[in-house]
């Protein structure tokens, strides 16, 4: 046996693990296990061990395995995190993400949040471009500079993995008036792109954007560090100069709470 398989089954990783199919089961259970564990694994690499030695039909999302598809979301020891990024620890509880309903086991139904950002228009909507001769480029035909556009390709790098909104306090998976951080980190992509010409603050205002309460709870949990709040706060200041200020909202929201 080579040293890297001496330490791989000299370490084991304990799991907890959620199991819930709405469509057999009433009520969800934790099942623990062990599997065998190396420092520098990736929870996903522990998960697939879990089938692969256990023979365990435990269901979960993953395919790009870097960061990229934002399919992989999971709550481990109660803090979001990606299984094909975050590193793996020895004892750990898996679950679901929060305010999402559970498809089976690991993987949750999304489409609430996938049909509640459709409202919002997420795609670019261009002004009518100036009549150009020569090189034909989006700076040729916009009048942009470099740096107006820096701010939305920021925004671009948004893996729609929806860490960010289970981790919200206001948000509810796109059931409740407020859309979460993930639905407005795409808004804010096409707000602040000079291009676009849909009335991006009107529909920020529809949807209860004075509602996030600026924690940083969503920016602790996304997995690119995406300025989540910041660009939430900037449009809150448009629509504040638009004349679109209203705190009832977030009285409605904290009333909730008490």
């Amino acid at each position: 046996m080579n040293g890297d398989a001496a330490q791989r089954s000299a370490l084991r990783c304990r799991l907890t693990l959620f199991r819930f199919d709405p469509t057999v089961d009433k009520e969800p259970r934790y099942e623990t296990c062990e599997v065998s564990y190396e420092k520098g694994d990736r929870i996903l690499d522990v998960l697939l061990r879990v089938r692969e030695e256990l023979g365990t039909d435990l269901a979960f999302r993953w395919s790009c395995r870097n960061r990229i598809c934002g399919s992989c979301g999971v709550l481990v020891n109660g803090a979001p995190k990606l299984l094909c990024w975050d590193e793996a620890v020895q004892e750990m509880t898996v679950e679901p993400l929060p305010h999402f309903p559970v498809i089976r086991d690991l993987v949750v139904n999304r489409s609430v949040y996938d049909n509640r950002i459709q409202r919002l228009h997420p795609y670019l909507e261009p002004r009518e471009p100036k009549h150009v001769t020569g090189e034909i480029s989006p700076e040729t035909l916009y009048n942009l500079k470099p740096e107006e556009t820096q701010i939305a390709v920021k925004f671009q790098e948004c893996i729609e993995c929806l860490l960010c909104v289970s981790a919200c306090p206001v948000a509810d998976g796109g059931n409740a008036k407020y859309p979460g951080p993930a639905a407005l980190t795409r808004l804010a992509q096409y707000t602040f792109d000079p291009r676009d010409s849909f009335p991006r603050v009107d529909a920020a205002f529809k949807e209860h954007i004075y509602d996030c309460i600026r924690c940083y709870s969503c920016e602790k949990a996304c997995p690119v560090k995406i300025p989540i709040v910041t660009g939430i706060s900037r449009i809150q200041q448009l629509a504040k100069t638009a004349g679109k200020q209203d705190t009832r909202h977030l009285r409605e929201m904290v009333e909730g709470y008490l």
